[in-house]
């Protein structure tokens, strides 16, 4: 019984740290960070690297 609510206890503690991330992973969407990260790229801006070959 304690190894079973040992194991139990391990398993919340995994979960809250999944549950954790998945909250800063959508506030980093919702604030718009992922933009700093990932920035949109400008459809009309030419590629350098193609037009210089």
């Amino acid at each position: 019984m304690k190894e079973r609510l040992h194991t139990l206890g391990q398993e919340l503690d995994d979960w809250k740290a999944y549950y954790n991330w998945i909250n800063r992973l959508v506030d980093f969407f919702e604030s718009g960070k992922i933009f700093d990260v990932v920035p949109i790229e400008d459809p009309h801006k030419e590629d350098k690297q193609t037009h210089e070959e």
